[in-house]
């Protein structure tokens, strides 16, 4: 499928491309504003629309200012609820990595404002901290979790087999938390590759508050990963890897970068970030030659048709198919490939197991 004329404007916009030698009918203004909200790209976006206002409707800029100032609202939410959770895990001694949300926008950014992030993400080291933390979160007015729908230590066992997560609300602040109890998506039988994980850390000071994180190649061998698996299907993923490699890429070492894919056997969602920041932005990084393979060229290609086509695309029988068809290309090794079906199977199993319990 062709990109269609916004995205193509959207991309240089997103670059910072001069639009000068575009004229006003050659896209639809309110379409550009709903790609850049639905990719989470709407401060980048508003930036331009200040700068061109003659490409927008008088109306359409004050909509865009509104939903910005919701989102920065929002974002500081998020970084001052970090630093409390953070700090509550700290004095508790319990170790753990955080791993995008403010804290990224700050280190990328230069503050939280400038990426809008869903929930706060946190990473246990040692999973059999979870009954602790539940408490702790629960006593820090976290009062929803998909935990608790799974009464017994069977049902909830098998929940945590399903889900490498686990998701909390706080009504009163309305901030959630996903709290990750390993590292990779269903690693079943392929654990193991994530072994040396919590070896790469390091400290980063957020307002005085310290967190632990990955170090800046794990980091970054991270973030592709996880935006491979979700098939770069919101650009905002892309665009944190590219400011990442912007700040980031002089002081990395990249016979670093390729040691930890290796182990990790995730190189393929390395080269499929860097193949798409090449031909989105016509930007390369890393000084790294990319592989020519059908392999890629089929990667890449799956996550262009899922960005060009119309909101929904993602839940319809043909997405899901062609997201199936992706991922089996994606992962490396045949192990891999088993655990992302026996994952599939579990997350259809629990849902059937809550509502019994609920019936019960």
């Amino acid at each position: 499928m062709a990109a269609s004329n916004e995205i193509k404007i959207f991309l240089r916009i997103l670059k910072g491309n001069d639009l000068s030698d575009c004229a006003t009918g050659e896209w639809d203004a309110v379409a550009l504003t709903q790609l850049a909200i639905r990719h989470k790209q709407a401060y980048q976006f508003l930036q331009f629309a200040r700068q061109n206002v003659g490409f927008f409707p008088g109306e359409l800029i004050p909509q865009i200012e509104n939903h910005c100032r919701k989102s920065a609202f929002q974002s500081l939410n998020q970084l001052n609820e970090l630093k409390r959770i953070a700090g509550r895990l700290n004095d508790s001694g319990i170790s753990n990595v955080v791993i995008k949300g403010p804290q990224l926008s700050r280190m990328i950014y230069g503050r939280e404002a400038m990426k809008e992030s869903v929930d706060l993400d946190i990473m246990l080291v040692h999973g059999n901290d979870l009954p602790a933390v539940h408490t702790l979160l629960t006593e820090a007015g976290y009062t929803r979790s998909n935990l608790n729908d799974y009464p017994g230590a069977y049902r909830r066992k098998l929940f945590l087999i399903a889900k490498r997560e686990v998701s909390y609300y706080n009504p009163g602040n309305r901030i959630a938390i996903d709290l990750h109890i390993r590292p990779g998506a269903n690693t079943y039988l392929t654990e193991c590759r994530f072994g040396d994980f919590f070896q790469r850390l390091r400290h980063y000071d957020l307002e005085g508050t310290p967190v632990t994180v990955l170090s800046d190649e794990a980091y970054f061998v991270y973030l592709c990963y996880h935006g491979a698996l979700h098939q770069f299907g919101r650009l905002a993923w892309l665009a944190d890897i590219r400011a990442f490699l912007k700040l980031k890429a002089e002081e990395m070492h990249f016979n670093e970068i390729q040691d930890i894919a290796g182990k990790w056997r995730v190189m393929n969602c390395v080269d499929l970030a860097l193949r798409l920041i090449k031909d989105y932005f016509q930007e390369e990084y890393l000084a790294y030659t990319l592989p020519e393979s059908w392999r890629l060229n089929y990667l890449a290609s799956c996550c262009k048709n899922t960005l060009y086509q119309k909101p929904g695309y993602g839940i319809a029988l043909s997405g899901r198919i062609s997201k199936t068809i992706y991922i089996g290309f994606l992962l490396e090794g045949a192990a891999a490939r088993a655990d992302w079906l026996y994952g599939i199977t579990m997350r259809k199993l629990v849902p059937l197991m809550a509502r019994k319990a609920k019936a019960n």
